[in-house]
């Protein structure tokens, strides 16, 4: 895990590549997957558009590329990522790397596998582990972003993982994630916990399942996702149900689909409404708009092709 980093292409990596511009807020430039709480891929500042040849390159001496989420990148440009076996001696791993690709600290218990895609928020880095030895037991982990050190750790014997590649979400001092309950797999409840301590402040139970659960929020703390079937859900800040929209499903898994939030009020999502091979086209293949305010659909329509993921919102072009 400390191996050095090599370099190519250009002589100097990140941190030398010339001013980079601030991350909006004052914030971190990538904290979560699909970029933050209240975006899906989108960003407001600008990235070098020179991929001749990498900054840098990690030699990944132990092949540990089989547990990646997506990669996490700080207000300092400092790079996270996780990867490696559970049933590896070290278990997988999360790795801290600087600007220049350096590792900076390793973080991983033996035999334990990284649950959710992890998130950073102020000067943490939230991390759940699994243990597939013991029932895949759930614990949730704060580190110092500087040092790696636990800052404090809860476990969740009372909810399982959800057997997907699910998300968590940091945002107004809460800590969302999801487990599964009433369904062998895919996301049935919610659960909110305090990121000071993980404390449980609420949790909710869907009659829909989510796969690779990613919520998203408007930026009020209420909490906003969609199942697999093309339901749609909006939660207040204290776990309530403030609307739903779409039609009732069941505990079905029709893809492996979901929603995503726009910069413009209008929540966005990709479904299919019946269970099934999703590489084969089915005519209930949908992409449909909501406004966030009032869950109203805005409009709705045939995807050509089978639905198979999240939807990506941003702008095209300058205007």
């Amino acid at each position: 895990g400390a191996a050095s980093t090599r370099r190519a292409g250009s002589p100097a990596g990140l941190a030398a590549a010339g001013a980079h511009q601030p991350a909006p807020g004052g914030g971190h430039y990538w904290p979560q997957k699909l970029g933050g709480p209240s975006s899906s891929n989108a960003v407001t500042f600008a990235a070098s558009a020179n991929f001749s040849a990498p900054a840098w390159i990690w030699p990944n001496v132990h092949d540990d590329c089989s547990g990646f989420f997506s990669t996490l990148i700080d207000a300092d440009m400092n790079v996270y990522i996780n990867a490696g076996g559970w049933d590896s001696a070290q278990g997988e791993q999360i790795r801290k790397l600087d600007a220049d690709g350096q590792v900076l600290w390793t973080f991983g218990r033996p035999s334990v596998a990284v649950g959710a895609a992890p998130a950073l928020y102020g000067d943490s880095l939230f991390v759940f582990l699994r243990d597939p030895l013991n029932g895949h037991c759930m614990e949730l982990f704060s580190l110092a972003l500087s040092t790696g050190i636990v800052e404090w750790s809860r476990r969740y014997p009372e909810y399982r993982w959800s057997g997907e590649e699910p998300s968590i979400l940091v945002d107004n001092g809460t800590v969302f994630f999801g487990a599964a309950r009433n369904v062998p797999v895919g996301t049935d409840t919610i659960i909110a916990v305090s990121s000071s301590n993980g404390d449980l402040m609420w949790e909710y139970e869907a009659d829909e399942i989510m796969w690779n659960f990613k919520p998203s929020t408007p930026g009020d703390g209420s909490l906003i996702f969609a199942s697999s079937c093309g339901a749609v859900f909006r939660l207040s800040p204290a776990g309530e149900l403030m609307w739903r929209a779409g039609r009732h499903h069941g505990f079905y898994l029709c893809a492996p689909t979901g929603g995503a939030l726009g910069p413009n009020g209008i929540f966005y999502t990709e479904f299919r409404e019946r269970p099934g091979d999703n590489r084969v086209e089915d005519p209930s293949e949908t992409l449909a708009a909501y406004r966030v305010s009032d869950g109203s659909l805005l409009w709705q329509r045939h995807l050509p092709q089978p639905a198979a993921d999240y939807p990506a919102v941003g702008r095209l072009g300058p205007d």
